[in-house]
């Protein structure tokens, strides 16, 4: 008697559960419309808007981002060995960061050294990049893909609240080939 009563409490018990599960809501498009939501994404609009003008963006930056540059072909792979903190001003004009390099393939010339200076300027990598857009990457708009149409090299970045806006925290540059 015990165990058919304690079967039959499990067999209640899981279907009022499987019951409140399908009860649930499914999320509406509209929940991804949420005050918060709209404001990251106008500041990533506003972000890719003046990449794609060619325009400073500094100030949409917190006051010291972190760069990763990533650059991956048949012959090398070049990275900065640990994400670098930059002042925000460097990321509009330019700056050299420490990079390292590995040889992909033996047939390929390698440097004396594995350790290498990279500098990267932002608005001279996008200065051909008429058409690009950017895309974000999950559902809470943390983080943000630029792009161009037909280029396998792409900008990754992260955003976070400052103040009553949004700054970029994190900048990462991707070159796979």
């Amino acid at each position: 008697m015990r165990k058919s009563t304690a079967r039959l409490a499990c067999l209640l018990l899981g279907l009022l559960l499987c019951s409140a599960l399908n009860a649930a809501p499914e999320p509406a498009e509209s929940d991804f419309d949420e005050p918060v939501n709209a404001v990251r994404l106008a500041f990533i609009e506003r972000f890719t808007e003046r990449l794609r003008n060619g325009e400073p963006v500094a100030d949409l930056l917190t006051a010291n981002v972190t760069f990763s540059y990533y650059d991956n072909n048949p012959c090398r792979l070049i990275t900065t060995s640990k994400p670098t903190r930059l002042p925000a001003a460097a990321v509009d004009s330019g700056f050299t960061v420490a990079a390292h390099f590995e040889l992909q393939h033996a047939a390929c010339e390698s440097p004396e050294t594995p350790e290498l200076m990279l500098t990267f300027n932002l608005h001279q990598l996008l200065a051909d990049w008429t058409d690009l857009y950017s895309t974000a990457e999950d559902h809470n708009f943390d983080a943000f893909s630029v792009l161009k149409e037909g280029r396998s090299d792409y900008l990754f970045l992260h955003i976070a609240p400052l103040a009553d806006d949004y700054a970029v925290t994190r900048i990462e540059y991707y070159a796979p080939q």
